[in-house]
């Protein structure tokens, strides 16, 4: 559906910002909702559109943050801007073997954060905060 409206958009003569906002909804909506949705996926045993409708609600709750983390994830294509080419392949370097692996990290961090917040507590209490207590500063 999506693809459709993008090639409708360049055969129909539109706006060029126009054209640009499936690409802009796909990026920001609905990439987010899939990660989310994979990670998920990796923890909780349930069917996919289960996974994908739980994957929207719990976006819709840390909306600012997932959208941050698609702008960093999208932040590659700024590089190509550059016009150097050593510093253009350089940045790429950096970009994904550094700053690609910590957004990954942080990524699934907020998603086991959010998950501990809206649904360890209440219905999966064995995995709550599993992991991130001291041991040594509860059995004192």
């Amino acid at each position: 559906m999506i693809y459709f409206g993008i090639n409708l958009c360049f055969i129909l003569d539109v706006d060029p910002l126009i054209k640009m906002i499936p690409l802009i909804i796909s990026i920001f909506l609905i990439l987010p909702v899939i990660f989310i949705s994979l990670v998920m996926g990796q923890i909780y045993t349930d069917k996919y559109f289960s996974l994908i409708k739980k994957s929207f609600i719990l976006f819709t709750r840390g909306v600012l943050y997932y959208l941050l983390f698609s702008l960093g994830f999208i932040s590659v294509f700024f590089i190509t801007l550059i016009p150097l080419l050593i510093i253009k392949y350089i940045l790429f370097v950096i970009y994904f073997l550094f700053i690609v692996s910590i957004l990954s990290i942080g990524f699934i961090c907020y998603n086991n954060y959010l998950f501990d917040k809206y649904i360890n507590k209440e219905h999966a209490k064995s995995l709550y905060k599993l992991g991130l207590e001291d041991d040594e500063n509860n059995n004192k």
